[in-house]
């Protein structure tokens, strides 16, 4: 098929179908609305093309390039784009669903508000990409680089991220729901009003990171790196902590009811206001942190050391405190008998 066929076909709203444009050089053309079913494309030219709602079913884009393309409001799906260059293509609102873009370049490329679900990222290099509100629902991330890239907004569900290179990354509203992030290192990170529910981020180094108002509800820290943290008002609502150090840490304001640590590490941590009820916290280290105003009823503090803690006015009432070292109520907050024996009922304890 030449191009004034294809041009015709289109106009017509007749879909392509079983077609092949291998090799062909469509760049700049105007191919908004068209539909493109099992069509091969690949090593194809749609550099500066306008594919504006266009739709790829099942098509070969590998190799193909949509350099600065217009692919707005367009639909790729079950496509194989393997070593497509798709830097800075304009494809906001765009849906890109199980398709293949193993080694593909996305750099500078505008995905907000993106739709993207079950693909394959592998090798790819997002850096420098306006991937803002855009969705990554379970795709694949094998040292896909995403250096640089604007993650505003973002929502990443049950994505592989381990082995991605995010270089220092940053973002405010962004979303990490049960993502695999272990071993990430992402010191002195930046992110705000983040989501980090149920995610893995184990053995993860996040050492002098902003973690303002973010919310780490279930997710794993084991060994993770937390040291010297900025993360005021932030939620670790049953969130596994075994190994965790915070060392340094400023963590005012901040919840902690249900989560679980062994031998964590929260030394000259700053917490004063948060609420630590029903923790369990074994052999942890807080000397020298600051609890002041903090709430810590029945948490399980077992052979947990305090020294040179700041207990002042700190709710200690129920707690289980057995082993523990330095552990000094003489200015905490004094215990309401009432207090602990009402909540005692209600948890049937």
């Amino acid at each position: 098929m030449d191009i004034e066929q294809l041009k015709a076909k289109i106009a017509e709203s007749e879909p392509i179908v079983d077609t092949s444009l291998c090799g062909l050089s469509l760049a700049g053309l105007d191919l908004s609305g068209a539909v493109f079913i099992r069509s091969d494309f690949s090593g194809c030219d749609l550099s500066a093309a306008v594919l504006r709602e266009t739709s790829f079913v099942e098509c070969d884009l590998a190799g193909a390039s949509l350099r600065q393309a217009n692919l707005h409001l367009a639909t790729v799906h079950r496509c194989n784009a393997v070593g497509a260059d798709l830097s800075g293509m304009y494809a906001p609102s765009t849906s890109f669903t199980e398709s293949v873009f193993e080694r593909s370049c996305w750099s500078g490329a505008d995905l907000e508000f993106a739709n993207l679900a079950t693909s394959d990222f592998a090798d790819a290099d997002l850096s420098a990409a306006k991937l803002e509100q855009a969705s990554f629902i379970e795709c694949r991330f094998v040292n896909t680089v995403l250096q640089d890239a604007k993650l505003n907004g973002i929502v990443f569900y049950q994505a592989d991220l381990r082995t991605a290179r995010f270089g220092t990354p940053g973002g405010d509203k962004c979303v990490f729901a049960m993502c695999k992030l272990a071993g990430q290192a992402w010191a002195d990170a930046q992110w705000s009003r983040s989501q980090f529910m149920e995610a893995d981020l184990s053995g993860a180094d996040l050492s002098g990171a902003r973690l303002t108002n973010c919310n780490f509800k279930g997710a794993l820290l084991e060994q993770a790196s937390l040291q010297a943290v900025d993360a005021p008002q932030t939620l670790w609502l049953e969130a596994q902590l075994s190994g965790a150090d915070f060392s340094g840490a400023r963590l005012p304001q901040s919840v902690w009811n249900g989560a679980q640590a062994q031998q964590a590490r929260f030394s000259r941590a700053m917490m004063r206001e948060s609420v630590l009820q029903r923790c369990r916290f074994e052999a942890c280290h807080f000397d020298g942190a600051n609890l002041s105003y903090a709430d810590l009823a029945h948490a399980v503090l077992t052979g947990s050391e305090f020294d040179g803690a700041d207990l002042f006015r700190a709710g200690l009432r129920g707690v289980h405190a057995e082993q523990t070292r330095g552990l000094d109520r003489t200015h905490a907050a004094p215990d309401d008998p009432e207090t602990v024996t009402a909540e005692s009922w209600c948890t049937g304890k």
